[in-house]
């Protein structure tokens, strides 16, 4: 005898849709609720507007001009975020993982400011367009690592359902 085929569903959330703690806790509600319906596969990207913020980050390095305060202010809405999700002991973990990239997005800031160019062409990077919005990988990998963090994190916290599908 064949057992019955249950179908997955599949998610995907990033932008508005994760834009602070509380989209995070309306969207895990969701993935929560969905997942005793049927197994379920989320896909999380960036955090709204996070990818703007660091193509700024990038055409103030070209520039030539101040980007501490940008990045300054990245930080703090990863950190808020982070602060209103998890608990103290998830909180230090990722906490040392963004101390980590932002050492490493610093450094790399720095080498464009000296550069005062980003090799768009060589990372697959075009400058967005309104028909068509891409973003230097580098970057990205940050802004959807945390988003990533943050949900699994958050989610996990929870007591399962989703647990049971793993």
């Amino acid at each position: 005898m064949n057992a019955p085929q249950t179908r997955w569903r599949a998610h995907k959330f990033g932008g508005s849709s994760l834009a602070d703690y509380e989209c995070f806790q309306r969207v895990a509600a969701l993935v929560n609720a969905q997942a005793e319906l049927a197994p379920s596969c989320v896909v999380v990207s960036a955090m709204g507007g996070m990818t703007d913020v660091l193509l700024q980050l990038i055409d103030r390095a070209e520039s030539g001009a101040a980007y501490a305060e940008l990045l300054d202010g990245l930080e703090r809405r990863y950190l808020e975020t982070c602060a209103c999700l998890l608990d103290p002991q998830q909180r230090g973990t990722i906490i040392d993982l963004w101390q980590g990239d932002r050492s490493g997005i610093e450094d790399l800031l720095s080498a464009i400011g000296l550069v005062g160019h980003w090799a768009r062409k060589s990372a697959g990077w075009r400058k967005p367009t309104n028909r068509h919005k891409t973003s230097p990988n580098s970057f990205v990998v940050v802004d959807i690592t945390f988003s990533i963090l943050y949900f699994l994190e958050y989610l996990y916290s929870w007591s399962p359902p989703l647990a049971s599908h793993s």
